[in-house]
């Protein structure tokens, strides 16, 4: 949109190098005494017109119109750049995203591996418990490393989705939960 405003900008400044037409046209009375004449005969017998063309040819402004011109054509430039711009940074969003979405699913796939084992440990430290060779606070920090490995994946979880269904959106994929 900044490009095409720029645009219609440098066809507006260009335009002041092509001559000019304009016309008028104007009527009235010229008679001043009112009290003889009653207006419509002021009107009938005094009449006068006048009609007019005026051609301007832009020979010398100044410079002004080349500047403006130049000064356009600057802002068309800039407007591209600033489009480029543009693209770079949401290319540069759309690859970072990228990348949390791979590095969200590996960290899933690593608390799976995780809670999997503290699964396994606190599951034998329970046998440990009941045959006497675990106390309670062992017992206790098996099962808080086993709660917070799950913490982690319900965790990794839903950041690996966000990720995933942000990058589907940068992708054009419509959003369905």
């Amino acid at each position: 949109l900044q490009k095409y405003i720029a645009e219609m900008d440098l066809r507006s400044a260009r335009a002041a190098y092509l001559p000019t037409l304009s016309a008028s046209a104007s009527m009235g009375t010229d008679y001043r005494d009112l009290s003889s004449y009653s207006y419509g005969s002021q009107l009938s017998d005094n009449w006068n017109q006048r009609i007019s063309l005026s051609l301007s040819i832009p020979i010398f402004n100044r410079l002004s119109t080349k500047s403006n011109v130049a000064r356009s054509k600057i802002n068309i430039e800039q407007a591209d750049l600033t489009l480029t711009n543009t693209r770079n940074k949401l290319l540069q969003e759309v690859e970072r995203i990228y990348e949390e979405t791979y590095a969200g699913q590996q960290r899933y796939l690593a608390a799976m591996a995780q809670k999997k084992a503290s699964e396994e440990s606190y599951n034998l430290a329970i046998e440990q418990y009941n045959l006497g060779m675990l106390n309670s606070i062992e017992l206790l920090q098996t099962r808080n490393n086993w709660l917070n490995a799950n913490r982690e994946l319900i965790q990794a979880r839903y950041n690996s989705l966000l990720y995933k269904k942000i990058l589907d959106y940068y992708m054009g994929v419509p959003l369905v939960m």
